[in-house]
């Protein structure tokens, strides 16, 4: 299904600093994000302005936690302590969606407040995630050189 074909509306919008830690250093970075839900309440967007133009993230939640796709070089799904994450090569909007629904399948939950307040959140959560994977995948590296 497309964007026109869920419906979603713009619900409001959400800003504040992305914090990244990474071998020992830190790093912040404001962003500013619009936010839109379905007409169903069951799938979120954020958008996200920024250099090389938009980035979308989608965000369900489901009866086994919530879910963010987001684009990534390769595709990948993660489970991390009941959220998944997501990561599907397509950059466009429709090419995203489509990767979050495969994820998502009929599990997705309706329950348009609570999903309010997972994308406010979703840009820090997706920074969170990606960098516990990085965390899993570094262990890992350095488990196989012993």
């Amino acid at each position: 299904m497309s964007w026109e074909s869920h419906g979603f509306s713009k619900t409001g919008s959400t800003s504040g600093v992305i914090t990244v830690e990474m071998m020992g250093q830190r790093m912040e970075m404001p962003y500013e994000a619009d936010l839109y839900r379905d007409a169903s309440g069951s799938i979120g967007a954020v958008a996200a302005d920024g250099p090389q133009g938009t980035t979308w993230m989608f965000v369900s939640l489901t009866e086994a936690g919530a879910v963010y796709t987001q684009p990534a070089p390769r595709p990948g799904d993660v489970d991390i302590d009941g959220e998944r994450l997501v990561t599907t090569p397509s950059t466009d909007r429709d090419g995203i969606l489509a990767a979050h629904e495969e994820a998502v399948g009929d599990s997705a939950r309706s329950d348009a407040d609570a999903l309010d307040a997972a994308l406010k959140d979703a840009p820090q959560t997706a920074v969170r995630l990606a960098g516990e994977i990085m965390k899993r995948m570094a262990a890992g590296f350095a488990a196989s050189m012993n």
